[in-house]
């Protein structure tokens, strides 16, 4: 899981960072079935949904056009009677997972420490001297023989 966010974390935020730059002149556009629709314009990711959805009408797809906005920077929302709507700002996204890809570069820096010093691998106390399969005194994990 850890190598997932550690380099899944890097690439989605620069995606993202990347949709965050082109959204101020285009819009992309994802139409789902049932009136729910994605898009990404204005630094915002849009979710909408119309609850009054004529299923005769079928606009299921995806686009991209030309589309002059402003950056909005705070988050949005709110409904209708026939819809309702959540704006995200994109960097709130981005910010989100570059905490999440630092914080697991971080713990498997201090794993791959403490697998080269002998340390326990889950408390961190130094197990020098202490003969392989021997019980950590600090928290009870028994090592792993080599």
């Amino acid at each position: 899981m850890r190598k997932a966010v550690k380099w899944g974390a890097p690439a989605v935020s620069a995606a993202l960072v990347f949709a965050w730059m082109r959204s101020g002149h285009r819009i992309i556009v994802l139409a789902g079935p049932g009136g729910c629709i994605a898009s990404i314009n204005g630094g915002r990711l849009n979710l909408e949904q119309c609850l009054d959805w004529n299923p005769n009408f079928a606009s299921v797809g995806s686009g991209i056009g030309e589309y002059r906005s402003d950056f909005e920077w705070w988050f949005d929302g709110g409904w209708r009677p026939a819809m309702r709507w959540v704006k995200v700002p994109l960097w709130a996204p981005v910010g989100a997972l570059v905490y999440a890809g630092a914080a697991a570069w971080r713990l498997d820096a201090m794993a791959r420490r403490r697998d080269r010093t002998d340390l326990c691998k889950k408390c961190g106390y130094d197990r020098s001297g202490l003969p392989l399969g021997s019980v950590c005194p600090e928290c009870g994990v028994a090592t792993v023989a080599a």
